[in-house]
């Protein structure tokens, strides 16, 4: 919620000022800069044991540099991929919560293109539209975790899960 408040209170107003290509400028400078530095600490802590992954193998260190690039640069690990280095299908497996940048980024971009320029009854009936989405995920546990403990990695369910899971409050906070 905290988010799509901030982001509608600080460029609401700048947008005739302010190009496509500026709000992208600001949010990567804003954003990525945690990103990296979570990746690189991630790489750090993941070499101080050993690059030992999940299963108990060793992860090549090959693999940990490319995992550390993607990160870097925010492609996500594909589940099963050998840059998917700790094993546990993450998206980042270098700095797990990276998934929350990588939807944060994911609302941003929708907010940039499409939801600022909702009048405030279309935005109501999207948040009302989502809001549905998000508890009928949770409650028919769509995930089988019986949480909405959701987005950290790719597959069909779990990044389905992770958009209504940002952009149910994000809508809500603008």
């Amino acid at each position: 919620i905290l988010s799509g408040f901030v982001i509608s209170y600080a460029y609401d107003d700048r947008w005739g000022k302010m190009s496509l290509g500026g709000f992208f400028k600001r949010r990567l400078i804003r954003l990525h800069p945690m990103l990296i530095m979570g990746a690189v600490i991630g790489a750090i802590a993941f070499f101080a044991v050993g690059c030992e992954r999940w299963d108990g193998n060793i992860a090549p260190t090959s693999w940990v540099m490319i995992a550390l690039l993607l990160t870097m640069l925010m492609i996500p690990a594909v589940p099963g991929a050998p840059y998917e280095v700790r094993g546990n299908g993450e998206m980042f497996p270098l700095n797990g919560p990276g998934w929350s940048l990588f939807f944060e980024y994911i609302g941003n971009i929708l907010y940039a293109l499409f939801i600022r320029r909702l009048s405030t009854p279309v935005l109501a009936v999207l948040v009302a539209v989502l809001g549905v989405g998000y508890a009928s995920f949770a409650l028919l546990d769509v995930s089988g975790y019986g949480s909405m403990g959701v987005g950290w990695t790719l597959d069909a369910v779990n990044f389905s899960g992770g958009l209504l899971r940002m952009l149910f409050p994000f809508s809500m906070g603008m």
